[in-house]
Parts: C-alpha cells; structure tokens; sequence
C-alpha cells in the first residue's frame, strides 16, 4: 500500500513538472520571436504636451506600390496628385490616381539637366532648381503652368520658398569681400531686401511660417554643429539654441532638422562625434518641449502631417546600429531594412504600419487626408506608395 502511494505521489511530480517545462518553453519562443516595440519617452520638463505613457497599436498591414519605374527626386502630394521630377528624363512628372490605377501627366516639356536639388514651392506651382553651368553652382525658379524658367543672380549661394510661395529666402554670397548674408527677394531674385549678416560658410536655412528664419551650419564629419540660429524677422531677435543643452543624450554632431509646416516644431537628429549613437528628437521652438522618440532615424526619412500634429518616420536597426552617420548613409554604404510608423505628437499615439519592409525610404511626403505616404527608395530612387488605411 505505502509502495502504490509513493508511486502516485512520484508520477504526480513528474507530470507537474512537464508541463510546468512546456510552458515555459512556449513562453521563452515567444518572448524572443517577439521585437521591442518603440514608443515615445518624454524628456524630464515640468509642463509636457505628451503623457510618458504613449498609447502603441498596429496599423493594417499596407500596401506597398511602385508608382514610377526610374530615378524620380523631391515627391509631393497636393491634394491626390503626386508631383515629382524625373530625374532619368529631366522633367516635372504628375500622377493622379483614378480608382486602382494612376493617370501620369507632364507638369511641362522642359527638360532640365545636371541638377542637384529640386525644392517644390508650398503651392505646388513652382519649384526651385539647382543645377550646374559648367562647374558653378546656380539656382533658377520655374513655373509649370507659365512652362517659364528664370535664371537667379550669381550671388544666390542658396534659396528657400517663402510659406506662401511669393519670396524668397536667400543666402547671399559677396565673393570678393566673402561675405555672407540674408535677404528677401521676389522670386525672380528682384528686389532683395537685406535681412542679418552671417558668418556660417554653408548655411542650412528654412524660410518658416510666421516671419521667421531657421538656421545652421551644414553638419560636415568631425566637425561639432552644437547649435542652430531662430530670428524673428518682425522684432529681429536672434535666438541661439544649443541641442546638447536641450536634455540629456544628445550628441552635438551630425545636427539636421527638418521644422513642421506651422514653424512651431521641429524634428532633429544628431550623433557623437563618431557617427554613432544616433537620436532623434521633436522640439517646440515655443514651449521649449521636447520628445524623445524611443527609436533613432535620420530626419530625411521622416515627413510632418500637413496640420504639423503628426509625423511619419522610417527606421531600422541598421541605422540605430552605425556609425559615422549620417555621412555614410549618403554615400551608400549603410543599406537601411525599415519599418515604419506614425505618431501623433498631440495625444501620444503611434501607428506602426510596417517592421522591415525591405524599403529603404528617404523624401517621404503625406497625403494631406493621411490616407497613404509617398516615398522614394535609396536602393533603385524610383518612386512607391504605401498605403495607410
């Protein structure tokens, strides 16, 4: 009897312990099948826009489609239409979707060769050109619906459209005193009005909404850029803002930005002074806030919302993971697998619509109904769509 007893009692633990291991096999797969999901984390401040505890779901899976077959710069969306240039061809190109397909058109016959910049004007009647004569760098404006392009001076080193497309903001060079400074002009370069002497040799500037001027040294490799420039072009105060001292992690090297279309914010990235250690941060140029996003991505692969709420990022592990960013993402020799996701910057929610997409994504552009993002793809530069409902 005392023999069957020990039996029962030794076959009972035996069973207990079997499935006790099975379940925490399963439970172990699926901890490590399962990847961190990024979110938001907000910087200690004493008034935050954003609740720390930021709401994550996941979106449909989209729909990925490659809307141009050859190397297309600078894409945008105005209302459905998708306007971008063609960069194989030289020409302004649109594309309006008609049920499930994509009515192409031509903005213009001209064709424009050895470009290196494209920037559409905020109407999406114009854009502004930089290409090469010979080996000197200049910049012309065209207008599609005149099919009319006009040559800028040769002092113009570097121009911005104006928030209502009528000016332009221009970086004006005096080689012979070498000097550099703002102006206002029409946008055929006439009546310039001289707006702040500078001292930066390659400016990075963004004419905001709202009159006032964003700007900052190129970031160059081992070069510190520890701070941009705001002036207020009504009260002409010059505000002076040092990223490293904005809060904590924040490298002072490799500084890009990209400001919402109000003006009010802006997205930033920055790294240490290796390239590595990438952050990404969203700041408000008024409140002083600031959102740390939990992942690190260069700001070309981000794109605000028309209503500067939210922002559509691409990321990976690629990119978190490098080094000697972000100059070694232009050259090509980072390769970026990225996922992405949406976040609103007013309630804290985020989307994530795709992890590794196998798209490797710069110059996105939002549908202004949020209803899908363009993109072009660093590894063939043709053009895609994914969809976000």
């Amino acid at each position: 009897m005392r023999k069957n007893t020990l039996l029962i009692i030794v076959f009972v633990f035996l069973l207990v312990g079997i499935v006790v291991g099975w379940i925490f096999f399963f439970r172990s797969r699926n901890s490590e099948n399962n990847e961190p999901v990024p979110g938001f984390s907000m910087l200690p401040t004493n008034n935050s826009a954003i609740s720390p505890k930021t709401e994550v779901s996941s979106a449909p899976i989209p729909q990925f489609l490659k809307l141009w077959d050859g190397e297309v710069a600078s894409p945008a969306i105005a209302s459905k239409t998708i306007v971008f240039f063609d960069k194989t061809h030289g020409v302004f190109r649109s594309l309006l979707p008609l049920l499930d397909v994509f009515k192409e058109g031509k903005l213009s016959e001209t064709v424009f060769s050895n470009t290196f910049s494209i920037v559409l004007s905020p109407n999406y009647k114009m854009s502004l050109i930089g290409l090469y004569q010979g080996q000197t760098k200049r910049f012309a404006v065209f207008d599609f619906q005149q099919n009319l392009s006009r040559l800028l001076p040769e002092f113009v080193k570097d121009a911005a459209w104006s928030s209502d497309s009528n000016q332009l903001l221009i970086n004006h060079f005096e080689p012979q005193q070498e000097t550099f400074y703002f102006s206002t002009a029409n946008i055929d370069g006439t009546k310039e009005s001289k707006i702040l002497e500078i001292r930066l040799t390659d400016a990075v500037m963004f004419y905001a909404p709202k009159s006032a001027i964003l700007f900052y040294q190129k970031p160059a490799p081992d070069l510190p850029s520890e701070r941009f420039f705001n002036f207020d072009l009504k009260t002409k105060k010059l505000t002076v803002v040092d990223p490293t001292s904005i809060g904590p992690n924040i490298g002072g090297f490799g500084f890009d930005m990209l400001p919402s279309p109000s003006g009010e914010s802006i997205i930033f990235s920055s790294t240490d002074q290796t390239g590595s250690k990438l952050s990404t941060f969203v700041f408000n140029l008024k409140t002083n806030r600031i959102v740390s996003t939990k992942f690190s991505t260069l700001v070309q692969k981000c794109a605000w919302t028309a209503d500067s709420e939210e922002i559509i990022c691409a990321y990976s592990s690629q990119i978190t993971q490098a080094s000697g960013l972000p100059f070694e993402y232009w050259k090509g020799k980072i390769q970026s697998n990225d996922s992405f996701a949406k976040f609103n910057l007013r309630t804290g929610e985020m989307k994530i619509y795709a992890v590794n997409s196998g798209y490797d994504a710069i110059s996105l552009a939002i549908s202004p109904e949020k209803d899908f993002v363009v993109f072009v793809s660093q590894a063939d530069q043709a053009l895609y769509r994914m969809s976000l409902k």
